[in-house]
């Protein structure tokens, strides 16, 4: 896939037990989990089966002490350490598009850092509080295909300063808000400047609890939102959202055995 700067391009699993996790989402995704080797930190890429053949969705690596939320869900042992899902954009550029973002009000967590020659990456917290990564492409781009079963599907923030995050992603992507038909004012698209869409932000200050962040959280592309919740319950995940009708089909959202939380849309 082609990216443009701000898109979402990658989600990364951080969590402390790679090996029971790459279990899980093989299981629940059906995906193909390959280690990348000890030269890379035995970070895992998932791949889903598409018709044009297999294609990476996913990353899974070891957890970062600094980049994990102090929050825990009421299920999950507030004494261990969560996993956690993170989300990049992609950048041209991304030690320019780091400063910017600080200019704008974020805050660093990780500051442009080489992989490789897979590319840079970097972690900042938003105004709201979010955690967002930025990534500029080496060897490895990102997503290898959206919009197919085992792929991404679309992308959402859910912030508790809604327009604090509106103002921030506007100045620094250059994107547009608008209020998609049908929706409460609560929810805004994020247009960008060759007018696609590239994700949403929703309004949670009055749904999340004050000890939970805000966060971006990527939904998936099942056959069923409720088979796909119901192995992911059978195999030790807490059920967060039952498959709900949307105009765009059935929404599920479980948090994973260490607490990170992820979505799944398609069929009932």
């Amino acid at each position: 896939m082609d990216f443009i700067n701000g898109q979402p391009c990658w989600a990364g699993l951080s969590t402390p037990e790679v090996d029971a996790s790459v279990t899980f989402y093989r299981e629940v995704f059906g995906w193909d989990i390959e280690s990348q080797g000890p030269e890379h930190g035995d970070y895992r890429i998932a791949s889903a089966r598409t018709d044009s053949g297999p294609v990476a969705v996913a990353g899974l690596g070891a957890a970062m002490d600094d980049t994990s939320p102090s929050d825990a869900p009421a299920h999950h042992d507030a004494g261990s350490q969560r996993s956690v899902w993170h989300l990049y954009l992609h950048f041209d550029d991304v030690e320019q598009s780091f400063d910017e973002a600080l200019h704008l009000g974020a805050t660093a967590i990780i500051e442009p850092t080489d992989v490789g020659e897979q590319g840079t990456m970097a972690l900042l917290h938003d105004p709201a509080g979010a955690v967002i990564g930025l990534w500029q492409p080496g060897t490895h781009r990102g997503f290898g295909a959206a919009a197919q079963p085992g792929c991404p599907a679309w992308f959402d923030l859910h912030t508790k300063d809604f327009d604090a995050a509106r103002a921030f992603y506007s100045r620094w992507l250059g994107v547009e808000f608008e209020q998609p038909e049908g929706f409460p004012d609560t929810y805004a698209s994020a247009k960008g400047p060759e007018g696609d869409y590239l994700f949403g932000m929703m309004d949670v200050s009055q749904v999340y609890p004050p000890e939970q962040p805000s966060t971006w959280n990527t939904c998936y592309l099942v056959d069923s939102a409720g088979d796909t919740l119901r192995r992911a319950v059978d195999l030790g995940a807490f059920a967060m959202m039952d498959a709900d009708p949307s105009p765009y089909g059935f929404i599920s959202a479980f948090a994973d055995p260490r607490g990170a939380t992820i979505f799944a849309i398609g069929g009932q």
